[in-house]
């Protein structure tokens, strides 16, 4: 496994159930969708994680990548 796949992968394990099983749906969505819905999702996807509050520095670190 790649560096990228393990980050991701252990971001998934520290997921609850519920988000888990968000984050599985909205992967299916983006598979199935036209090359146009993809391009849409992505986009609104990077400007809500841009506009996210990523707290103080030193806080305990991303819960996703351990940073």
């Amino acid at each position: 496994m790649n560096e990228k796949t393990r980050t991701v992968f252990n971001g998934w394990l520290n997921l609850t159930v519920g988000e888990r099983q968000e984050l599985e749906a909205a992967v299916r969505r983006f598979n199935t969708s036209t090359e146009t819905e993809r391009r849409q999702l992505r986009e609104s996807t990077r400007d809500s994680v841009m506009k996210m509050d990523t707290g103080p520095l030193g806080g305990g670190g991303c819960v996703c990548c351990g940073r």
